[in-house]
């Protein structure tokens, strides 16, 4: 695919889509979906993003390994924006967390800047016990 850098000089800090009024420049790199990565070496206990947006094409490749009994926590940081720039087929952050919920995740919301900024979940498919939430939100503050 290609890597769109959009703080330029920074190879750590990009996307894999194109937001329409950037002109940044393009590397290409190769994926891997995490349903291989997971086929390959072991279900994760966690899996935590930060993926500025492509959050919609993690979800995607982690079909098989979300619908798990045993399926890992996530911990995801939302970018709402940057969610509707990537999709096809208008998803939205709230769609996607829908999605998420349907594999039978429980969410819980650790950390938001503002309505449009990003956001911190963690989702899981057992109870986590609020000292443990309190300890994430303590550390995003």
């Amino acid at each position: 695919v290609q890597f769109y850098l959009h703080r330029p000089g920074s190879w750590g800090a990009g996307r894999i889509f194109k937001i329409s009024d950037e002109n940044n420049p393009a590397i290409s790199v190769n994926t891997n979906s995490i349903d291989y990565y997971a086929e390959k070496h072991g279900k994760p206990d966690v899996i935590k993003m930060d993926i500025e947006g492509s959050e919609v094409f993690a979800i995607e490749g982690a079909q098989n390994l979300l619908a798990r009994e045993d399926a890992p926590l996530l911990m995801i940081e939302f970018h709402p924006n940057e969610i509707i720039e990537a999709s096809v087929g208008n998803i939205t952050m709230n769609k996607l967390i829908d999605k998420i919920h349907g594999y039978g995740y429980k969410s819980y919301k650790i950390f938001e800047l503002h309505e449009q900024n990003p956001t911190w979940f963690v989702f899981s498919k057992k109870e986590i016990p609020q000292s443990i939430l309190t300890t994430f939100t303590e550390r995003g503050n």
